[in-house]
């Protein structure tokens, strides 16, 4: 079965199918094994049917956005690499003048602290990578929901 879908509606469909597989896996973890003579209050084979089908499926999604996402690619990635530089730069120690010592460090006292980078030069760097990031998630969101993808579902539909 062929389907056509913007890579919007893909990514969501993504994530739904993501659901289902933790979902499916929850319950067969949780119900596989039952005291011998016991019954089994879901049919696991059944369960693990559909789990199957949903993994097949999300590669087959996956690949699509994939090949639908190459044009704007280096985006993504430089969209990530912005958001591993502002949690790197938000955890960054910039602590300046007197401090009092932690009494594990040397029973108290103060001591002063000089930092290369400062709190201000790390909020500037911050706000101007939030406001790039704006601008390329727009891009990239004008992208996905533009561009369509066409998937051809193996196996039955749900």
């Amino acid at each position: 079965m062929f389907q056509v879908m913007s890579l919007s509606k893909a990514l969501k469909a993504k994530n739904r199918l993501i659901g289902a597989i933790k979902r499916a896996e929850s319950d067969i973890g949780a119900h596989n094994s039952v005291l011998a003579g016991g019954d089994w209050p879901i049919l696991i084979a059944d369960l693990m049917d559909k789990r199957n089908l949903a993994v097949g499926r999300l590669v087959q999604l996956k690949a699509a956005i994939s090949a639908g996402n190459a044009p704007i690619q280096a985006n993504i990635y430089e969209l990530s690499e912005m958001k591993s530089t502002i949690k790197f730069l938000r955890e960054l120690d910039v602590k300046e003048g007197v401090h009092e010592l932690d009494s594990w460090r040397g029973g108290g006292g103060t001591a002063d602290y000089k930092a290369i980078i400062t709190k201000r030069q790390v909020d500037e760097q911050v706000e101007s990578l939030l406001r790039l990031m704006d601008q390329i998630q727009d891009t990239l969101d004008q992208h996905n929901h533009s561009t369509t993808i066409q998937i051809d579902w193996e196996g039955e539909a749900d």
